[in-house]
């Protein structure tokens, strides 16, 4: 059961960081273009 978890939050994680890159990178697309 612990190890379930622990691959869950591996992978909840690397999930919000491509969120939170994509997101990033959003951002800069935009300020480029303002």
């Amino acid at each position: 059961m612990k190890q379930k978890d622990a691959v869950k939050a591996i992978s909840l994680s690397l999930m919000k960081n491509k969120l939170v890159k994509a997101f990033f990178s959003e951002i800069k697309k935009a300020n480029i273009h303002h």
